[in-house]
């Protein structure tokens, strides 16, 4: 049966941290009112309008210096573009506080994001307008694996609570019953993140993997 702890943060922003036996997921909603990206290195804790906060599209190569063109993908910030279109990709844009997911790569997506000045990254897509995506990942690998989801015109990350082979991840967000959802980039490194919980106290959800290869990242602002 699935638990939902509800957690008050500051400023009536909220986090639901949901956990389920069978599905082995965990779920991180917040009460958000923006989406965005941060490029180069992980939002800062001491910002206080984050709330949650983890890596979204591919990093390419590991170096040790942020560069844009080190991100798989287009990206868009604040309407800005930088990269060309991985064509096996599909797409999350966040346009005037609405969220879009499409399974395969969209110029008018894109003109959308920089017209109205928009956010867009490029990720594997999972779950597209309740239809689950053709699996783009090893059968049999286990590895720990994170999505960006919607439900109800909702946002949320949901991530598998551990290693397991990715159909399983899929099979679980499906039981979730969500609308679309889109793959984050984790791994040693880079799957850092945090949220804050009720009394608006940073919560790391990976901390110890230090490293300076991670890229973007996407982050829900209240």
């Amino acid at each position: 049966m699935l638990k939902k702890i509800r957690l008050l943060f500051v400023m009536f922003s909220v986090v639901f941290l949901s956990s389920c036996n069978r599905e082995k997921l965990t779920i991180y909603e917040v009460d958000y009112t923006d989406v965005g990206m941060t490029f180069g290195e992980l939002p800062s804790t001491s910002n206080k309008n984050v709330l949650l906060t983890c890596s979204a599209a591919f990093t390419a190569t590991l170096k040790t210096k942020f560069s844009y063109n080190n991100i798989n993908g287009v990206v868009i910030n604040k309407g800005k573009r930088y990269n060309g279109v991985m064509k096996k990709y599909g797409m999350f844009a966040f346009i005037n506080k609405k969220a879009y997911f499409t399974e395969y790569p969209s110029t008018k997506l894109i003109k959308k994001a920089v017209a109205n000045k928009g956010t867009l990254f490029q990720q594997l897509p999972i779950i597209i307008n309740g239809k689950t995506c053709k699996l783009r990942q090893k059968r049999n690998a286990r590895h720990q694996y994170r999505a960006l989801c919607e439900r109800n015109n909702r946002l949320f990350v949901a991530e598998a609570s551990y290693r397991m082979q990715y159909i399983d991840f899929v099979q679980a967000l499906e039981k979730q019953k969500v609308d679309n959802a889109i793959y984050l980039d984790v791994g040693y490194g880079w799957d850092r993140a945090w949220y804050r919980d009720k009394k608006g106290k940073v919560k790391w959800i990976f901390k110890s993997h230090r490293s300076d290869y991670p890229t973007n990242f996407i982050t829900f602002y209240k």
